[in-house]
C-alpha cells in the first residue's frame, strides 16, 4: 500500500468520508511538491471533525497553505509599472468571461481555457498581433479585431502568478487524472502522452488573479 507522509490513500479517503462536505471543496493534488499540504488537509480534517474550527474554516486555512506552497515553488515576479493590452474588446467586461478550465484540446491540452487573455506591451507593441494576422480571418475582419483594443496595469495588492521557467510549471498543482483525447485512456500522472506536464489551472486559478508566462521572453 503505498504511504506519503503518514497517511495511507485509505485512510485519507476515510477520513473524507467521515468529514464528509468539507471535503467536497478540497481538490485532488497531484504533485509531490504539495506533500506537506497533504498533511495539512489531514490536521484540518481531524480539527473540523472534532469540532475544534468549522468547515468552512478548516478549508479557508487550507486555500491559504495550498496558495503559500505555489507562491514559494515559482521563481518569477511582476515587471514594475509592467502594462498589458488585450484585443478584440475596446472595454474589460468581467461578465463576458467564461470560467477558466483545464483544456483537453489535443492541441492546448497544458493551456487553460476561458478567461481573459492579455499581452504584455514592450516598446508600445503587442506581438499578438502579429500571430492575429496568420489567424484566417479576412482583411476586414482583422482590421476590426486589431482596432478594439484596451491596456490595463494590475493592482499592487493583485496576486499574479509569473511562470519563467520550465521548472515553474513543475512546482504546479498537475491535474490528477484524465482521458487522455487522443489514447482515450486514463492517464494520473499529470502528463500527456508526450510526457508533457499539465498543470491544474482550475485550482491554480482559485488562488490568483492573474498568471503571467515569460518562458519564451529573451
Amino acid at each position: 500500500m503505498l504511504k506519503r507522509r503518514g497517511i495511507t490513500h485509505n485512510q485519507k479517503a476515510n477520513t473524507k468520508i467521515e468529514i464528509g462536505k468539507y471535503f467536497d471543496g478540497i481538490p485532488e493534488i497531484n504533485n509531490t511538491v504539495f506533500d506537506s499540504v497533504e498533511d495539512k488537509i489531514e490536521l484540518f480534517g481531524k480539527q473540523v471533525k472534532d469540532g475544534i474550527i468549522t468547515a468552512e474554516q478548516g478549508l479557508d486555512k487550507l486555500n491559504q497553505e495550498i496558495f503559500a506552497v505555489i507562491d514559494k515553488s515559482i521563481s518569477g515576479t511582476l515587471r514594475e509599472d509592467e502594462v498589458f493590452e488585450h484585443l478584440g474588446s475596446s472595454s474589460l467586461d468581467p461578465t463576458k468571461f467564461n470560467k477558466i478550465q483545464n483544456s483537453l484540446i489535443p492541441s492546448a491540452i497544458n493551456k487553460p481555457s476561458g478567461g481573459f487573455w492579455a499581452t504584455p506591451i514592450s516598446s508600445g507593441e503587442n506581438e499578438w498581433a502579429d500571430i492575429a494576422s496568420e489567424m484566417g480571418k479576412s482583411e476586414e475582419e482583422l482590421a476590426s479585431y486589431l482596432a478594439q483594443k484596451f491596456s490595463f496595469k494590475f493592482k499592487e495588492d493583485a496576486k499574479v502568478l509569473v511562470i519563467e521557467s520550465l521548472q515553474d510549471i513543475a512546482n504546479l498543482p498537475r491535474i490528477k487524472s484524465f482521458i487522455d483525447p487522443l489514447t482515450q485512456k486514463e492517464v494520473t500522472n499529470g502528463k500527456d502522452n508526450k510526457g508533457n506536464i499539465l498543470p491544474d489551472w482550475e485550482l491554480i486559478s482559485r488562488y490568483y488573479d492573474g498568471i503571467v508566462v515569460r518562458i519564451n521572453d529573451g
